[in-house]
């Protein structure tokens, strides 16, 4: 999207994309119009909603998270964070990726 020069981070990226859909049932930065949300993706932090501001049906969400990931909501939330990084370097690396508690017993 931004023209750069291809890297491993950007297969980081794309599964970080994925994780996150799986582990939240959501698309980070979604938008019903594709260039709203190719410039959310370029410019926007990724967001989360904080347990105490969700409404009851993502309050009851975050309950199962916390249930099935026992590493916690905030901690997959910075997991995310950390593969979804706008810059490459900031993101984990494949070793980073697979000795964070979300994946190790896998």
């Amino acid at each position: 999207m931004c023209g750069c020069q291809y890297s491993f981070g950007a297969d980081i990226w794309s599964f970080g994309v994925c994780v996150y859909e799986m582990s939240t049932e959501r698309i980070p930065w979604y938008d019903d119009d594709l260039q709203v949300m190719a410039q959310s993706i370029v410019t926007n932090d990724l967001e989360f909603e904080d347990d105490d501001d969700a409404d009851e049906v993502t309050q009851q969400f975050l309950r199962q998270v916390n249930f099935h990931f026992p590493v916690g909501f905030k901690s997959l939330m910075i997991y995310h964070k950390q593969i979804l990084a706008k810059d490459p370097r900031e993101r984990l690396t494949g070793p980073d990726l697979k000795a964070h508690p979300y994946f190790r017993d896998m």
